[in-house]
């Protein structure tokens, strides 16, 4: 009897760790999916941002008489929306971070079900 009880207790051990596991992947996927979203959102506003920034650039050099080359190249444009886009992601991961560190230290699910 004793030997089943064990073997009882294994099973809902490995049953657990499966179960952790899964909710574990659920997380990451439904974080991959936020950060897919926001990129979806950032890219657009940030262009929008560059592009009124750099004309207002542009019209400025050109009443001074001069051109401004990097302005009127797309890499510019890349580049920069492609910095605001990281800067943006790297906050929201900076915040999941630290909210997941949170609740993998202070464990509020656990004191939820004991309450």
């Amino acid at each position: 009897e004793v030997v089943r009880e064990l073997l009882s207790v294994l099973g809902e051990e490995l049953q657990n760790k499966h179960s952790s596991r899964l909710e574990e992947i659920i997380i990451w996927l439904i974080t991959v999916e936020i950060l897919i979203e926001m990129i979806k959102d950032i890219v657009p506003v940030a262009n929008q941002f560059v592009v009124k920034k750099m004309a207002i650039a542009q019209s400025s050099t050109m009443a001074g008489g001069g051109a401004m080359l990097l302005a009127k190249s797309g890499t510019l444009q890349v580049v920069l929306v492609t910095a605001i886009t990281l800067l943006a992601l790297g906050i929201a991961g900076a915040v999941f971070s630290v909210g997941y560190w949170w609740w993998t230290v202070v464990r509020p699910g656990e004191k939820l079900k004991k309450e």
